[in-house]
């Protein structure tokens, strides 16, 4: 793995989409704190949190395609279903 990435989310997940591997680790450094706090808030427990989290990733992964930069990537990414 080289150096990191210093690009705006959004950049980031136009390159995961295209399966930059480095892109989409770069995305999930940057997003992942403000992901796991919102689904803390809308738990309220920890361990909930943190599997409220690590599927929400997994989705996005699946619909970064879908992705179309009309909004920031966190805003598209916390109503994903």
């Amino acid at each position: 793995m080289g150096a990191p990435i210093s690009r705006d989310p959004e950049q980031l997940a136009v390159l995961a989409a295209k399966g930059d591997r480095d892109a989409l680790e770069e995305l999930v450094r940057q997003l992942h704190q403000p992901l796991w706090r919102f689904s803390y808030h809308l738990t309220g427990e920890r361990d909930l949190a943190d599997e409220a989290a690590q599927e929400t990733w997994l989705r996005v992964v699946q619909a970064l395609p879908r992705f179309r930069g009309e909004s920031s990537v966190l805003t598209w990414l916390l109503p994903l279903p």
